[in-house]
């Protein structure tokens, strides 16, 4: 009756203990509001973006239907659906890898 307790509790550690054993999954520091650009609202004009943001350094040409167009800052990308901003993204940072 040992001999079988042991072996379940003995199955039992191993079975338990697996998934204890896993990859580290490493996630940028979240940047403070500090830290963070001003971005363009949702709902402005490719005008009213150009005008308080200045000139993109790049602006993709439209894709899809509806169409999608990108603008690149130095920080952040700017998506618009046909000529209003639907989203503002700022550009991860690059952070060493760490092994």
């Amino acid at each position: 009756m040992k001999l079988v307790s042991a072996m379940i509790f003995l199955f039992l550690c191993l079975t338990i203990s697996g998934p204890l054993d896993a990859d580290v999954l490493v996630i940028n520091e979240a940047e403070t509001s500090d830290d963070r650009p001003d971005l363009p609202q949702n709902g402005l004009s490719k005008a009213q973006v150009r005008q308080s943001h200045g000139e993109a350094q790049v602006e993709h040409p439209a894709i899809g239907d509806p169409a999608i167009t990108r603008w690149d800052y130095s920080e952040y990308s700017v998506y618009f659906e046909g000529d209003k901003v639907i989203t503002a993204v700022v550009k991860p940072k690059a952070y060493p890898r760490k092994q």
